[in-house]
């Protein structure tokens, strides 16, 4: 079940469902390692440590560890790297990598980590929905966040599990999965004053069941929103959309 708390102005809503795992090199492919499969792990953890941040103006984006780690990485502006390029610089000759590509972006302040925020994708009108990263194993979590930076109360729909759809990207169009198609599920509608923020850890293997099979490709998610508040019966409801960053399932 979804468990909900606030803290620093935010609605955080949480769905317990699995064991989160360290990601590997972003769009990589190991050949003969040389032990850089441990490395990575490593690297993995001091990046994380590299992007505590406070405030948005604290991070920056790096392009200096692309592969094995992200093409563009964002990390605090004081860290240290240097640990992380001698893993780059160890690890590269030895695996296969995805060629980079650098849409627009910024460094953003994202609950006390810095994030990469490709603002073209993921900003739609003033209502936000980022994932975490931008590529994931298919059994580790994804963490959403839904951000209101109108200058309006808006209302997420009420869903068991998540209140946003998950689109894979086919061939032919594009398909969406429900989220928790359970019935009799009684969920409240989240309340997102101006300024706050929603967060989502999902499985998406146990959370979107219908009518897909969760498996490698790409994914977004469509977030119906209202300005209506939903709690009051009998209303007619409005709902306007936004849509995610695209983001990556692969094997582990």
């Amino acid at each position: 079940m979804a468990s909900v708390f606030r803290q620093n102005n935010a609605v955080i809503v949480k769905t317990v469902l699995g064991i989160l795992f360290f990601v590997l090199a972003e769009g990589a492919v190991f050949a003969d390692d040389g032990g850089c499969d441990k490395s990575i792990k490593q690297g993995a953890v001091i990046l994380e440590k590299a992007g505590i941040c406070n405030e948005n103006s604290e991070c920056r984006i790096t392009t200096e560890l692309a592969c094995p780690f992200g093409c563009q990485e964002a990390v605090n502006k004081n860290a240290d790297l240097a640990d992380l390029i001698k893993i780059v610089q160890k690890c590269r000759s030895t695996i296969v990598c995805e060629s980079c590509v650098f849409p627009p972006a910024k460094a953003i302040c994202q609950n006390n980590q810095c994030a990469v925020s490709f603002a073209a994708e993921e900003f739609q009108g003033d209502v936000r929905i980022l994932t975490d990263k931008k590529q994931y194993h298919l059994k580790e979590h994804v963490l959403v966040t839904i951000g209101n930076d109108s200058n309006k109360t808006i209302w997420l729909m009420p869903q068991c599990g998540a209140p946003f759809f998950l689109i894979p990207k086919k061939e032919g169009g594009r398909e969406e999965c429900e989220p928790y198609p359970t019935k009799g599920c009684q969920t409240p509608p989240v309340k997102l004053e101006r300024g706050q923020e929603a967060m989502y850890d999902l499985e998406l293997r146990y959370v979107y069941t219908h009518p897909c099979k969760i498996e490698p490709g790409l994914y977004k998610f469509r977030l119906p929103y209202s300005e209506s508040d939903l709690t009051l019966v009998g209303q007619r409801v409005k709902y306007l959309e936004a849509f995610s960053n695209e983001f990556s399932l692969i094997q582990w």
